[in-house]
């Protein structure tokens, strides 16, 4: 069983690499350009696709934790951003990178209502305090993303672009963290070990 300290840096370092993933394409889209021959119009939708999949998905996701527990959507969103890292690392034209980074968004919108939930949960008197601590590792995640994003080699192409660090982060981090969250049990389970 988790502590609620043991949880919240779980889910912090979670949120990090939440938002590394979120936006890492943004930084890389003049790489795209060039590897697959695609206008700055065409790279447009590289941006809104996976903002207007992101924007369906924060519709319905607090309403799923809701329903189906908090846990069980953070490993959710764990699997998606495995899939997406998956689908962005083997692309071999636009439209496979439009589904991975689709796919990490709503990966990324269905972490954080759960994610707040619990936290919440582990820590009833110093809540706020716990949830500034999640979002700060968020914020941190912003700022980590240029070195995920860092061109090792200009001649490379798009293999080259993000470091074998950056391109394993996103499969063993979640992987790590799921099983954790195994062992942890449901949002109910975590109430009951909350901060006395």
């Amino acid at each position: 069983m988790l502590s609620p300290r043991a949880g919240l840096a779980l889910l912090s370092s979670s949120h990090m690499f939440v938002h590394v993933y979120s936006r890492i394409h943004l930084a890389l889209i003049p790489v795209f350009m060039g590897e697959f021959g695609i206008s700055l119009f065409e790279s447009s939708f590289m941006v809104a696709v996976p903002l207007l999949c992101q924007a369906a998905a924060s519709i319905l996701s607090g309403q799923l934790s809701d329903m189906v527990g908090a846990v069980r959507v953070i490993v959710l969103s764990f699997v998606l951003i495995c899939l997406g890292a998956v689908l962005a690392y083997g692309a071999v034209g636009i439209p496979l990178l439009l589904a991975a980074f689709s796919v990490l968004l709503v990966a990324v919108t269905l972490f954080h209502p759960p994610s707040m939930a619990v936290v919440s949960e582990l820590f009833p008197r110093r809540r706020s305090t716990a949830l500034g601590v999640l979002a700060s590792f968020g914020t941190l995640g912003g700022g980590a993303r240029p070195p995920f994003s860092w061109v090792a080699d200009a001649d490379s192409g798009l293999a080259g672009c993000i470091p074998d660090v950056g391109r394993s982060v996103p499969v063993l981090h979640p992987n790590l963290c799921y099983k954790s969250f195994k062992r942890w049990g449901s949002p109910e389970r975590c109430v009951t070990h909350s901060e006395t």
